[in-house]
């Protein structure tokens, strides 16, 4: 870690393998960090202990695309390049509380999911391999509430205004997309 206003490190770490992807929490001195042992864990920002790790449940050899804090950073979203989105809840780590699926995994091409939180109340976007872009909101049992087409290739890229209320997606063939995601 480094102090930002000096530029001083401050603390390092050494996990196995790769850093696929790291987060750190808005509230707290914590970060979570995808590896390239495909494992994702909650650690310390100040002496860099494991508080909790989530299962991947990620086929051999594939890994994460990203993860990310809800915006109450009670829950997690892990993305991978298996077409799926897992959704953690941090305080019960064991099993993931929403497995959200694009395409099923032995049909992924490989290049996997990209997802952002909305915002209250715990909505996530996703994209993946199949071009399609979906709304999810993690609260329910059945979570899937909109789909977008438009994307004639994999969804490389996603992102949601400040109000959760316009999404953003890249596609590989060079294309942006905008959709409303006014969910009321």
């Amino acid at each position: 870690s480094w102090d930002v206003a000096s530029g001083k490190l401050l603390n390092r770490t050494s996990q196995q393998r790769s850093v696929c992807w790291l987060v750190a929490s808005k509230t707290d001195n914590v970060f979570l960090g995808c590896f390239g042992d495909r494992q994702t864990r909650l650690m310390s920002t100040d002496d860099f202990k494991v508080i909790t790790s989530f299962p991947s449940l990620l086929r051999p050899r594939q890994d994460f695309n990203c993860a990310t804090f809800s915006e109450c950073e009670q829950y997690i979203q892990m993305s991978g390049e298996d077409n799926r989105v897992l959704i953690y809840d941090i305080r019960s780590p064991s099993m993931p509380l929403h497995i959200l699926v694009h395409v099923p995994p032995t049909m992924a091409r490989g290049d996997g999911t990209v997802a952002t939180w909305l915002g209250p109340p715990l909505a996530l976007a996703s994209g993946g391999d199949d071009g399609i872009v979906r709304v999810w909101d993690t609260r329910l049992g059945e979570p899937l509430i909109s789909a977008f087409t438009g994307h004639q290739a994999r969804d490389s890229a996603i992102s949601a205004s400040a109000d959760g209320l316009t999404l953003a997606s890249g596609g590989d063939e060079s294309l942006v997309h905008l959709y409303s995601a006014d969910r009321s």
